[in-house]
């Protein structure tokens, strides 16, 4: 994988990541709602997650060594051309099978299933904090319109008593 991959992916990563804790904050409480991700530690938070991002992709960038190869041309035989061969290094060309069964493994549960089922999770949650916050809503100005009818019958009595 090369560093530009790595970068792309970890940004990716990284707004994945930071949508979760958004939704985190936004659906466990109310009071949080008023809070940022910089006031409760978000800036670690962000460190951690790249970090984490570096450590899991750490083997892929020593996986692989460029080895120097030089070749005869096929158009001019006296011409010798010079490229590059990519080979697995000798830690993985020992355990190719484990190495990369280990790898996308690690991979299918942590980078994909887990940040997956988070999400959904967390779409549950705002959901029903948002359903509540609706049926909230509506128990409350219901009442404000009760309160509102009783001042109006208060003050047409008063007005009807003082004719």
């Amino acid at each position: 994988m090369t560093f530009g991959r790595y970068i792309q992916k970890t940004r990716i990563e990284f707004a994945f990541f930071s949508f979760h804790v958004g939704m985190l904050f936004l659906s466990t409480h109310t009071y949080l709602l008023t809070c940022t991700v910089w006031s409760v530690g978000g800036v670690q938070v962000i460190v951690g997650v790249y970090a984490a991002a570096l450590l899991s992709q750490l083997t892929r960038f020593v996986e692989t060594r460029v080895e120097r190869l030089e070749l005869a041309s096929y158009v001019d035989p006296n011409t010798t051309i010079v490229g590059c061969q990519l080979d697995f290094a000798p830690f993985v060309l020992a355990h190719l099978h484990v190495y990369f069964n280990v790898y996308f493994w690690f991979r299918v549960i942590f980078i994909h299933l887990l940040p997956c089922s988070a999400l959904v999770f967390l779409n549950a949650a705002l959901s029903c904090a948002m359903q509540t916050a609706k049926r909230r809503r509506q128990q409350l100005l219901k009442l404000n319109r009760r309160q509102e009818c009783l001042r109006l019958q208060v003050g047409i009595t008063a007005l009807e008593q003082r004719k």
